[in-house]
């Protein structure tokens, strides 16, 4: 299963868990889930997406979550996410408890290593810790998803007299089942396809999306016959960590070749931003956000105290929100960006929110403003 299908799967179910609690009132984030359900189905099944909260119900009740399009345990996979009742089955209950439980502790392995490392700057001053974190942190990216043992430990080498935090990314990663030859990567994020030619080597929207747009094809990736150990990233840091960090590198690299690498900086002040523009004058620091609803990722920003760190930027800086391409244009709620923009405006005036296309224009007309 994706990182996509999954958390698809997990706000299903936790959107019905909720619902148990008060019949009277539906979950605020069930029009989005609905909507990301027959989308799912559309692109993944030959069932027919629901068009109301009655048959969104009977679906749930009626067909396997394998019917639906979810690859899952075989333990899980013919069990309906909803019983006779109209409850949550008490399996998928228990499994969807123990994959937020695991997934959170493998998310957590990121958030640690990024604590430490803000805790040993403030005590130590060491710029070298700086330079490791935005490194480490972008290690994380479509062309490490899969790599062979060595290259972790090459990185470790690299920053093992610097931090002692920097041997916790061997933790991120578990063995990776490979075949001996007829391995394809997703050319996007970089996660080993599924060998079945029924499945079209499909991976997330988000990756099918620029796949389609750009027609990229699956990467053939053949295995080392020198006795090298390969590594994949744990499911969680690839979901919550490397998916959105696809549009960051992407927007980093476009930004970094217009500005020169040496005024463009990627997870500045150890992620304080995701990317910043230096100039003489002031600093353009970038949030990119990827989030399937644009109301959670508002409210992640509140849920986060996102505001107190954009509000504490200097007069003559700037800071923006930006929406990745994908988001903006398959979004089927509206307008993703105006729909955050409306919301942003009544929490604070100094964020700009983008798209992804606008950030470019907008980036190079402060540049013009301050030469």
């Amino acid at each position: 299963m994706t990182g996509e299908s999954h958390d698809l799967l997990i706000s299903i179910i936790k959107m019905m868990i909720e619902w148990e609690q008060d019949y009277r009132r539906m979950p605020d984030d069930s029009k989005s889930v609905i909507n990301r359900l027959n989308g799912f189905l559309i692109h993944h099944t030959k069932i027919e997406p629901s068009k109301n909260i009655r048959e969104f119900i009977i679906q749930l009740r009626s067909l396997s979550i394998h019917e639906l399009g979810f690859e899952i345990d075989d333990e899980y996979k013919n069990n309906r996410i909803l019983n006779t009742d109209g409850h949550v089955d008490s399996a998928i209950k228990y499994w969807y408890e123990n994959s937020i439980q695991n997934d959170d502790v493998n998310q957590n392995l990121v958030k640690e290593f990024l604590l430490e490392c803000r805790k040993e700057y403030k005590e130590t001053g060491n710029k070298k810790i700086i330079e490791m974190y935005s490194e480490v942190r972008s290690f994380i990216s479509a062309s490490n998803y899969c790599l062979s043992a060595n290259r972790i430990m090459s990185l470790v080498g690299k920053y093992s007299n610097t931090s002692d935090s920097i041997v916790k990314i061997r933790e991120w990663y578990e063995n990776a089942n490979l075949l001996s030859k007829d391995n394809y990567l997703c050319p996007v994020c970089g996660k080993i396809l599924d060998n079945d030619i029924l499945k079209e080597f499909r991976c997330t929207d988000m990756c099918m999306y620029y796949r389609d747009k750009e027609s990229l094809l699956p990467k053939k990736f053949n295995v080392d016959n020198s006795g090298s150990k390969y590594k994949k990233l744990k499911r969680g840091i690839y979901t919550y960590t490397l998916l959105p960090g696809v549009s960051e590198l992407r927007i980093y690299d476009q930004l970094a070749g217009c500005y020169g690498y040496e005024k463009v900086l990627l997870y500045p002040e150890i992620d304080k931003f995701d990317i910043s523009v230096i100039f003489d004058t002031g600093v353009i620091y970038i949030d990119v956000k990827d989030f399937a609803s644009p109301h959670d990722l508002v409210e992640t920003l509140i849920k986060n105290q996102s505001f107190i760190k954009m509000e504490s930027v200097r007069d003559n800086d700037y800071v923006y929100l930006v929406i990745p391409e994908h988001r903006q244009n398959t979004y089927k709620g509206g307008n993703y960006r105006n729909i955050v923009k409306k919301r942003i405006l009544q929490l604070t005036n100094k964020v700009r929110v983008v798209s992804e296309d606008e950030l470019h224009k907008e980036v190079g007309d402060i540049v013009n403003e301050l030469y």
